[in-house]
């Protein structure tokens, strides 16, 4: 018992002295083994008098009294937190130049990591602002090697009756009719054919009205529709009489029964591209077709169950209804399947790697800013430690002096957080603004208290992590030096931690000046790509044909008086139409069947291609109807053959590119005369003759290759759509406004959707690209002007702190130019360390930026060569000023101050 006892004090004695960690230094040297020795008395006069608890009463008594008091003591001893906060404001003004070099290169750092945060969080991070988003997925049809992005209406019923893993399953089909009444003109807008259940499974709530019902899906039922909030207010002004109101879409009557909450928008791969400004309900009847795959299938995942198990019941679905309806769902041989894809990383797929790579790039170069204000904080310690060692010697501890420097630290890491808030809300704004098309997420772009979070979560961090350990070193070496501190050079650790922080700097800054050449670099490359025609002054008009016009005839009557009008305007040498001009979103695709008995595939050919980057297979091919004007309008060459005559009633007729020739008839060296017909071989579409072989167009813009397409001529394909091709005469300007009144003369309620250089929408495709390497160039120019602000604060103070050896050196007899190459080959020595370190971290990043470069390699030995050339002469330029100093330093005056 004894022993157990003594084991007891021991235990409680080790206790005791690392709870006596909590006091202040002085009182532990002067009070501490006796304070121990008193707790540890009444330590066993509380186990004599209670032998049971009487240990456990001790500590959660006088043990706990014992910790707080040394906390309290702690704190009694630091200084008054206002009283330095004072101080540190005073430091502030005396060196403004110095802290707003701090300020500013902390703020860029924080600045640019808030917004490329903020945006990274609304695009990839941020859950998709739907009920159990994380369970929602896109169901696509797929036949052997050939994926649809849609489903058909009855499929989806049959699935909805059959499949249990499913909590829910709903469809919308996407399309873009005029919307005329009498509050304005007809206009283009968004309308989704939603299925029941589609709206409330997304938790989509009303403004105003009523949602739909079961009698509004009824075959025959009167149609209605839910406007968005948007159109809502832009059209009607937020009246609510608009409930009631009867609109014609494409000539169709609707009753509007509802106003959709603001905040609701759809999943964006249903969207056809605009935000939906209108729902109406799929009635019974209007898609009763099984091959009609026009309908985006949504479901959710029920709770405990397993994409993997709700994956295989869909393919075992899709096997029955192609048993049951092989006319519809077999295609080729291959049996319908469904495929499950994620809602949200169908959303942000296009644009994850580039999010990440922005945001890997931002990271780099808040570090950078980081060890930039790290160095200036370190040189400003060990240019204050005269000061320290006064304050030292007159009996200020250790850690007052450390919370002297760290709250002056903590003030200007402050100051920088809040202008790098400011300057992160306004980069969110501009990019918001400026944003090419295509950006995922786009309106859920918004600042929150999560923003200002970040911006004081990094504040804190960067006081901590790079004003803490200058803080304490500084105070440290004024501790140990006293008086004779201020007397003495720089230590040997401190210029190699300084020198550390500048090699850092520079190998950053190698790997975003790297980044960002090889990204101008493919800009370069894509800007010089051949596209195949010339668009110069090419304006292009987006129009469909009125609702009433819809018969292969009526269209193509329509088409010719709009083309004829087009090109009588005033100041137009040209005018075409086509189906789809370079650069235009979509297309139309089909199969192609040559009559030299190349294999092909069978099947019907679809109106249009897979969307939201699905392959349409290998077996389909583009092809567009256009206008004998076509060509000559957007100078495409003419190879071989001739262009179409405009013989409406005559042959057959197909032009090919040279991509197509190639691929329908290998090893034929001009097939002109030969034929193709467009879909399979069982197919009732008559043999086409090729008549001509135009130059490839990269008609999806610079960064795919060209691809094989076929032109036919406009009348003798059903389009639902032509577009305008307006070229002017040399020094002639088509007005808008003349194309928009030349428009509603051929037909008044046919809104003019968009008017716009070809050119334009051609760059537009590689928008997000150019984009991408705008934001690493201004990366890697901050990130370069700061590693040379960093490399001159660190050559101009070392240079301070031996301006008495350079003096000594030039007594001595040696040159003025040699110490002038003294000072630089120091500093270009730091710089080769930092170059070396950037090549080898810039190698090992590569593989991150490959994917995103067009015509260049992650290997460029110019471009690394250039970066590597221009980061050494930012910093050769940024220790000129010191080494022309130290060179024209005054020995004698310099040696009498000694």
């Amino acid at each position: 018992m004894r022993n157990a006892g003594v084991d007891g004090d021991a235990r409680a004695r080790r206790v005791l002295r690392a709870l006596l960690g909590l006091y202040p230094p002085s009182f532990r040297r002067g009070l501490g083994e006796d304070l121990v020795e008193t707790a540890l008395f009444r330590r066993q006069e509380s186990r004599r008098r209670h032998p049971i608890i009487g240990g456990l009463r001790f500590w959660l008594t006088e043990g706990a009294r014992f910790a707080f008091d040394g906390l309290l003591e702690r704190v009694q001893a630091w200084p008054s937190i206002s009283d330095e906060l004072r101080h540190a404001w005073r430091q502030l003004r005396r060196a403004p130049s110095q802290q707003a070099l701090a300020i500013v290169t902390l703020a860029l750092g924080v600045g640019a990591t808030i917004g490329v945060a903020t945006l990274a969080d609304a695009i990839v991070f941020r859950p998709l602002p739907f009920a159990d988003a994380h369970r929602l997925y896109l169901i696509h049809a797929r036949f052997g090697s050939t994926e649809l992005s849609s489903n058909s209406l009855p499929n989806l019923r049959d699935l909805q009756a059959s499949v249990k893993t499913m909590s829910w399953l709903a469809g919308a089909s996407d399309r873009s009719p005029a919307l005329a009444d009498e509050a304005a003109d007809a206009e283009r807008i968004s309308v989704l054919d939603v299925t029941d259940g589609y709206l409330p499974a997304l938790g989509a709530r009303r403004h105003a009205g009523r949602p739909f019902n079961e009698r509004d899906y009824a075959a025959g039922a009167a149609r209605v529709a839910i406007v968005s909030h948007a159109l809502w207010h832009r059209r009607w002004g937020g009246n609510s009489s608009v409930l009631g109101n009867s609109v014609r879409l494409n000539g169709m009557p609707y009753t509007i029964v509802g106003v959709m909450m603001p905040a609701f928008r759809d999943p964006e791969p249903i969207e056809s591209g605009a935000a939906t400004g209108m729902w109406v309900p799929a009635r019974t009847g209007d898609f009763k077709d099984r091959d009609d795959y026009g309908f985006r299938v949504l479901g959710r995942l029920t709770d405990a169950v397993t994409a993997g198990s709700a994956a295989q019941e869909l393919t075992q679905a899709g096997r029955r209804l192609a048993a049951a309806y092989p006319a519809e769902n077999r295609v080729d041989g291959a049996d319908l399947d469904f495929v499950m894809h994620p809602l949200h990383e169908m959303t942000v797929a296009g644009a994850r790697e580039r999010v990440l790579l922005v945001l890997g790039a931002v990271v780099l170069l808040l570090m950078l800013a980081c060890a930039n204000a790290a160095n200036l904080f370190l040189a400003r310690g060990v240019s204050r430690s005269l000061e320290l060692a006064v304050r030292s010697a007159l009996g200020a501890t250790r850690p007052r002096l450390a919370f002297q420097l760290f709250s002056e630290t903590l003030l200007t890491a402050v100051i920088a957080g809040a202008v790098g808030g400011l300057l992160g809300i306004a980069g969110v704004r501009a990019f918001v603004a400026a944003a090419p098309a295509g950006v995922p997420r786009l309106h859920e772009f918004g600042l929150d208290l999560r923003v200002f979070g970040v911006a004081a979560g990094l504040t804190a961090l960067t006081a901590v992590m790079f004003g803490v350990l200058p803080a304490l070193r500084a105070a440290r070496e004024a501790s140990a030096k006293g008086s004779a501190g201020a007397r003495t050079t720089e230590s040997k650790q401190g210029q190699r931690l300084q020198a550390t922080l500048v090699a850092v700097e520079v190998a950053i800054s190698l790997v975003l000046v790297t980044s960002a050449a090889l990204l101008l670099g493919s800009v370069r490359h894509l800007l010089n790509v051949p596209p195949g025609f010339d668009a110069a002054n090419v304006t292009a008009v987006d129009v469909r044909p009125p609702f009433g016009a819809r018969t292969q005839e009526g269209t193509r009557i329509y088409h010719a008086e709009l083309l004829e009008r087009a090109a009588a305007l005033p100041g137009v040498a040209r005018a075409a139409l086509a189906y789809s001009a370079p650069g235009t979103p979509g297309g139309a695709w089909t199969r192609v069947t040559p009559d030299s008995g190349m294999p092909s595939t069978r099947g019907s050919e679809p109106s249009r291609a897979p969307a939201y980057g699905l392959s349409p297979g290998p077996d389909f091919f583009f092809f567009n109807a256009v206008s004998p004007e076509f060509f000559e309008v957007l100078r495409i060459p003419l190879h071989a053959g001739r262009l179409f005559e405009r013989v409406e009633r005559g042959p057959f007729e197909v032009i090919l590119n040279e991509s197509a020739a190639r691929r329908f008839f290998p090893g034929v060296d001009r097939p002109l005369g030969r034929r193709i017909a467009l879909g399979a071989p069982d197919s009732i579409a008559p043999m086409r003759e090729v008549v001509g072989i135009v130059g490839d167009v990269r008609q999806r813009g610079p960064v795919r290759d060209p691809e094989p397409q076929i032109y036919l001529p406009y009348w003798q394909r059903d389009v639902n759509r032509l577009g305008l091709l307006i070229q002017p005469r040399a020094g002639a300007i088509v007005r808008s406004e003349d194309i928009r009144r030349m428009v509603r003369e051929v037909a008044p309620d046919v809104p003019v959707d968009r008017i716009e250089p070809v050119a334009a929408r051609y760059e537009a495709t590689s928008a997000q690209t150019r984009l991408l390497a705008s934001l690493l160039t201004v990366f890697a120019v901050v990130g370069l002007l700061l590693a040379a602000i960093g490399t001159y604060a660190t050559v101009s103070h070392a240079f301070s702190r031996r301006v008495k050896e350079v003096a000594i050196r030039l007594t001595l007899g040696a040159p003025a130019s040699g110490v002038f190459r003294l000072v630089l080959r120091r500093a270009l020595s730091v710089a080769a360390i930092g170059i070396a370190a950037g090549l080898a971290l810039t190698f090992l990043l590569s593989r991150f930026l490959e994917g995103q470069l067009y015509g260049v390699t992650t290997r460029d030995p110019l471009t690394t060569g250039g970066a590597v050339l221009g980061i050494a002469a930012s910093v050769a330029i940024a220790a000129l000023g010191p080494a022309i100093r130290a060179a024209r330093v005054d020995p004698n005056k310099v040696l009498r101050q000694m």
